[in-house]
């Protein structure tokens, strides 16, 4: 016969509190992560056939204002938020570092609205917590007046 430990009260209660913040906390979850596309700028239709250098197309450049953000869908479906200073666009991941929402334009900033991290927009760096880590760069290219995914 084996014998196992009883586990104690206390790691009983804090095994079920985890287990029902966990069920909790993915409702709450999917619907931070839902796409809310009235904060994002609609940008002007892109081509959805390849560009001659193999990317899929993001967004027109004459969509993005000089010195604004926009948010984009790409190919796979994740979000994209395009930069644009002078005829040069960055590219970040829209999904925030801290609990995976979807970061959004707001000015010369990006926040999430899920837990108030703010990021700069362009490069991305951490403004304000809880978000410990910046938002992850997505290779982009400006190709004959096209964003294009790299």
């Amino acid at each position: 016969m084996d014998s196992q430990p009883i586990p104690s009260r206390r790691t009983v209660l804090h095994g079920a509190g985890i287990l029902a913040g966990g069920l909790a906390g993915g409702s709450l979850l999917a619907a931070c992560g839902s796409d809310d596309s009235s904060s994002a700028s609609a940008p002007a239709p892109a081509s959805s056939a390849p560009t001659a250098g193999g990317g899929q197309p993001l967004a027109a450049l004459s969509a993005i204002p000089d010195g604004s953000t926009i948010s984009v869908k790409d190919p796979s479906g994740g979000t994209v938020l395009l930069t644009r200073a002078g005829e040069t666009v960055t590219g970040l991941s829209a999904k925030c570092t801290h609990m995976g929402c979807t970061v959004a334009p707001a000015g010369s900033e990006l926040h999430c609205p899920c837990h108030g991290s703010k990021f700069a927009a362009g490069t991305g760096a951490v403004l304000n917590g809880p978000a410990k880590a910046p938002l992850s760069p997505v290779a982009v290219t400006v190709t004959n007046g096209q964003v294009v995914k790299a």
